[in-house]
């Protein structure tokens, strides 16, 4: 056995795994079971319901319909909301899990033909009388051609596809920081979150398992809660955070106590405790960033808190959909928004995760700024585009009315091209305003540093200028180390250097600057962008300088708008440097003027002294 597995840390370290490889197979076992359980639940409840006409409301889980793609038959008197409350004069199941009960006494009546009550929204009875047509499992949905199956099919795909990302993030936090606390946390309650998801298969196939199956799910939301507690260092911090650990622990005894069907309570109440208790873990991270430097866990912060909010308004947006979909929309426009629930799902779970995982794995944390800035622009630009024709379109609509009458397509048509011609400008205001509120430190260093070296230049020695211009390219892109080369007889010298040792840029130099150097380079740990420092005047651009930077605080190299920022800048940093250096020869010319004419001052003065020595009468 080897030596780091005899300690108590190795030990710790050799059962985790174990236990993650565990919930590994588990929630391996939960996908496929849960695949099987989708196709299963359309043949046991999807399909009754749908050989008689009638289509479950999305997001439903009691017997609750959507409006019928037909009015034939007793389908006519059947709307959107309306809950099946008996069939063949038999009342039926009510509340949560009820679909599954209610398609059990569709599938068991018999004949072709089936009585069903229902109950309106309003609490309206009505009885319907429905034949049986198998046919239109694979009818066309309205006019879209999607079947039931179809539908059904796409909620497995989306299902597995999210569980797949979960799956995926998990692995990548278990093989490169397994060692740590906090991804190795977050990795098994992934494995546990999926594993629990298809519970009710699981322990049908393995009644013996069912204990440690209904736990798993409970303890994977625990084990998140704990996680977002803790992050991004592992601690609880600030100190009231530490009388959290214990209520979340109840809540996940409590959550697998009702899924084990050992007590029984409202669902609703464990459901908000989750939710106070996320509230809690988001308070907490607030909290912990207000004080935080710039650095690496600011970044972590910045990045877990783009994932959450980013897959809030997905999931949101998505709720409204749903919502729309069941009170307002065509039933065309349902079924293709049934097609988006799964879609919207996966991009929900992948912007929640991707966050997460970046920011844990500490992967390019400093591109936080530039992607919350960009996804901010684009919302802005995608809600003033749809604003703009909109409102295009009904004021063009109201013209055209006036005088051809209706002209809706017309209409329709010119506010898209008024959108159109508007993309340009819309898109450079909204990034332009996006940057400067997300991206302080670069707007900062865009607008602050040709002011500074410009005033710098008339007064400042080249020393005070280069070491300026660093420490505010090292705050605005947040590059490790830098340094400023100028010309030294037929080579080049270290003007300037932040952040690096003396030795090391001179070993640099004698391996680098022997010709003119690549512009990028990342495979250099020093310096891996060298931009020259050219002076455009009359004649062709001469270099009289180098900008060398590092890498950033992570090891990540710049992005394009960090490298057009320091590109845009060299130009001022070049003209400081052409006008400071002439302006200190022309300051040494006139001091070296100044000690001749002194000396020469002196000279005389010592000539016309002796000349008085010489004239004096002697004694």
């Amino acid at each position: 056995m080897p030596k780091g597995l005899v300690t108590g840390a190795g030990l710790r370290l050799l059962g985790f795994r174990l236990v993650w490889f565990l919930a590994l197979a588990g929630a391996l076992l939960a996908m496929a079971g849960g695949a099987y359980q989708g196709e299963q639940d359309y043949r046991q409840i999807t399909a009754p319901f749908g050989e008689l006409g009638l289509h479950l409301a999305p997001g439903a889980t009691a017997a609750v319909l959507d409006a019928p793609y037909s009015s034939e038959g007793g389908l006519a008197g059947i709307g959107r909301g309306d809950r099946v409350v008996a069939v063949a004069g038999q009342p039926s199941a009510a509340g949560w899990g009820s679909q599954r009960a209610v398609a059990g006494q569709l599938r068991a009546a018999v004949g072709p033909w089936v009585t069903i009550r229902t109950q309106s929204p309003g609490g309206v009875l009505a009885d319907h009388r429905l034949g049986r047509a198998p046919q239109r499992l694979q009818r066309g949905l309205g006019v879209t051609g999607v079947t039931l199956h179809d539908l059904a099919i796409a909620a497995i795909i989306g299902n597995l596809a999210a569980q797949m990302l979960e799956v995926i993030a998990a692995a990548l936090l278990f093989m490169l920081r397994t060692r740590e606390r906090l991804p190795a946390l977050f990795s098994l309650s992934l494995l546990l979150m999926v594993g629990g998801s298809a519970s009710l298969w699981i322990r049908q196939v393995l009644p013996a398992a069912a204990p440690l199956v209904s736990a798993m799910l409970p303890l994977g939301w625990g084990g998140l809660l704990v996680s977002m507690l803790i992050f991004p260092t592992g601690r609880l911090e600030p100190r009231w955070t530490r009388w959290v650990p214990p209520l979340i622990a109840l809540w996940t005894l409590a959550g697998w106590l009702l899924d084990s069907g050992a007590v029984a309570y409202p669902q609703v109440l464990l459901d908000l405790s989750g939710v106070v208790l996320f509230t809690i873990g988001v308070v907490a991270q607030v909290q912990r960033y207000r004080p935080l430097p710039q650095g690496s866990q600011r970044q972590q912060i910045r990045w877990a808190m783009f994932g959450f909010g980013s897959a809030g308004l997905v999931f949101v947006a998505d709720l409204m959909l749903i919502a729309w979909r069941m009170q307002f929309a065509s039933q065309d426009v349902g079924v293709w928004l049934g097609l988006f629930h799964p879609v919207s799902a996966v991009v929900g779970y992948g912007l929640l995760l991707g966050g997460l995982v970046i920011s844990l794995l500490r992967y390019r944390l400093y591109d936080a700024d530039m992607v919350i800035s960009r996804s901010v622009g684009y919302a802005l630009m995608t809600l003033a585009l749809a604003a703009i024709w909109a409102g295009a379109g009904q004021a063009i609509q109201v013209l055209l009315e006036d005088r051809f009458g209706q002209a809706k397509a017309l209409s329709a048509g010119l506010a898209a091209a008024v959108a159109a011609l508007l993309i340009t400008p819309v898109h450079q205001r909204a990034m332009r305003w996006a940057e400067r509120q997300f991206q302080h430190a670069l707007t900062d260093l865009r607008q602050r540093l040709p002011v500074t070296v410009g005033d710098l230049r008339e007064t400042a020695s080249i020393r005070q200028i280069l070491d300026t211009a660093l420490e505010r390219i090292h705050l605005g892109v947040r590059a490790d180390q830098g340094a400023v080369l100028l010309r030294d007889g037929k080579g080049w010298r270290a003007a300037a250097v932040l952040g690096a040792p003396e030795a090391a840029v001179a070993a640099w130099l004698d391996a680098h600057m022997g010709a003119a150097p690549e512009r990028v380079s990342r495979g250099d740990t020093l310096f891996p962008l060298r931009l020259p420092l050219d002076v455009r005047d009359a004649g062709p651009p001469e270099t009289i300088g180098w900008l060398l930077l590092g890498p950033r605080p992570d090891g990540s190299f710049f992005q394009r708008d960090e490298l057009e920022a320091l590109r845009e800048l060299a130009d001022p940093i070049a003209r400081a440097i052409q006008i400071a250096l002439t302006r200190t020869a022309r300051e040494r010319s006139l001091a070296a003027e100044l000690r001749s004419l002194k000396a020469e001052i002196k000279a005389i003065g010592a000539l016309v002294a002796a000349d008085r020595t010489a004239m004096r009468p002697s004694p």
